[in-house]
């Protein structure tokens, strides 16, 4: 079969997938008590995955402060089941697609860098020697209950002394509206937790993202940075998908540093809180050597992450930071995690026992045996001793193997956007992944000048590395070479 017709018959059988919409479940909101009315959601992390038959979503959320107690409600269709997973496999997609920049190359005269026409050839710069990754100290779910009604929803917020505005109010109405159910589920973050284990929602295919919900506990911006596992690469319409203008990337020798965020910024301020950067939009590399210069594969990083492999060459892995007990003293919470009201539902599998170990620890707030009084969420800080980071298991079956089924691994596409959205923006329309124009996007970005180039002309100090140079100039720098080549040839067999 031609590259054409392959291509083709790829795009026709996404697009065909894509056009699923009845079924669309996951991403919800973040709702704190009273006591912690001063605590704000800042970012949601989602990542998606589009099987031909269907689709899987995590969502993890992240806030501020220290709060004693944290609610969150997803959105989800009745046939729909919904676990808590580990940190580790949005923690591997972050990972292996983060943005890098590096310095222009810097070699040779700028007239001879010029004739080869090499001087942004990425072989030639420097590069990142490693690569960081960090995890996050996260919170587990004490208690869940799938309600069907809003009234069911808005009651058991209220019985767990959580607070929501009018508006928030009337966003879960007008979700059980539209024939959601929703899944609650609460926290008592640990001290130095700002997150949740990310919350996963396996549903039949679809593209459709609620972003209803998601507004609650925002203030004005929320930070979205959302990763999708398909055949295609696509963008979530209606918003603006942009890109950099990486002609204008440089590097700044004094500061060590490229203007990569300042161009960030100009590209996603043209939309204005409805745009969202595509980062990295590429066919994922299988292992680290597959693609020279970059991270690690999510591949390779999750079941490093898992504990199930050694970490990946040039990969340092970095766990959740242990914090002073005495930076989380907080009051305790208002209500026991077994406390009743959701008539017995909290405690309830929630995906017929698919995920044992996912749904692990919701026994109605019974202490942890081995939990020391200084480890549990709920305890009255007295001392300053450091507090370990939770513990972030990885489920059974775990997010690799569920992100995969369904997708043809010779035609896996990945997708990295991020953007800054307004919460009228959030509240507006739900987000429709769409096929998307444009190819390849690297998340690794050679710096085409030095910053003091202002003339885009090479200088001493940073020889031809300096230069911008065109794809003309580059093939007529090639020509040169093969023309030079065969003359210095045929002058040797002249004189023999």
């Amino acid at each position: 079969m031609s590259l054409a017709r392959r291509a083709t018959l790829v795009a026709c059988v996404v697009a065909a997938s894509l056009t699923w919409k009845a079924t669309a479940s996951a991403f919800g909101g973040v709702y704190f008590t009273e006591d912690d009315r001063s605590v704000r959601v800042t970012s949601h992390r989602l990542a998606v995955a589009l099987g031909r038959g269907q689709t899987v979503m995590w969502d993890q959320p992240a806030w501020t402060g220290n709060p004693s107690q944290v609610a969150y409600i997803a959105l989800v269709r009745p046939n729909a089941s919904v676990s808590s997973t580990a940190d580790a496999w949005l923690t591997a997609l972050a990972a292996s697609s983060q943005s890098y920049t590096y310095t222009p190359p810097s070699f040779g005269p700028a007239a001879g860098c010029m004739v080869a026409g090499c001087a942004r050839d990425p072989a030639f710069g420097e590069g990142p020697d490693r690569f960081a990754v960090t995890r996050l100290a996260v919170a587990a779910p004490l208690e869940e209950a799938r309600l069907d009604t809003a009234d069911a929803a808005l009651a058991w917020l209220a019985d767990r002394g959580f607070v929501t505005s009018s508006s928030e109010e009337g966003d879960i109405r007008a979700a059980a509206q539209s024939g959601y159910q929703m899944v609650a589920m609460r926290y008592e973050p640990p001290c130095g937790a700002r997150t949740i284990r990310p919350v996963r929602v396996e549903s039949p295919a679809t593209n459709q993202i609620p972003t209803r919900l998601m507004k609650a506990g925002v203030s004005n911006q929320l930070a979205l940075t959302l990763f999708v596992l398909g055949e295609q690469r696509v963008a979530p319409s209606p918003l603006t998908a942009v890109e950099i203008d990486v002609e204008q990337l440089t590097w700044d020798d004094r500061k060590n540093q490229s203007n990569y965020d300042e161009l960030v910024a100009k590209a996603l301020g043209e939309a204005s809180g409805r745009s969202v950067l595509t980062e990295y939009a590429d066919v994922p590399a299988r292992s680290t050597g597959s693609k020279a210069g970059g991270p690690a594969s999510f591949s390779e990083v999750y079941p490093a992450l898992c504990g199930k492999d050694a970490p990946p060459a040039r990969m340092d892995i970095i766990p959740p930071e242990t914090v002073s007990a005495s930076t989380c003293r907080r009051a305790t919470p208002r209500v026991d995690a077994g406390d009743a009201g959701d008539g017995g539902e909290g405690d309830a599998d929630l995906d017929g026992g698919a995920d044992a170990e996912a749904d692990a620890d919701l026994d109605g707030g019974a202490p942890d045996a081995d939990l020391t009084d200084a480890e549990r969420p709920d305890a009255r800080v007295t001392t300053d001793a450091a507090v370990p980071p939770p513990r972030d298991d990885c489920p059974s079956p775990d997010d690799l193997a569920l992100a995969l089924r369904g997708l043809d691994l010779d035609q896996i596409f990945f997708t990295r956007m991020r953007g800054s959205l307004s919460t009228n923006v959030l509240a507006a329309q739900d987000l429709t992944l769409v096929p998307a124009p444009g190819g390849v996007v690297s998340n690794g970005v050679q710096a085409v000048r030095f910053a003091d180039d202002r003339d885009n002309t090479p200088n001493r100090s940073a020889a031809c590395g300096s230069a911008r140079v065109t794809s003309r100039e580059r093939e007529l720098g090639g020509l040169a070479i093969v023309a030079g080549v065969l003359f210095f040839l045929g002058r040797q067999r002249r004189r023999k």
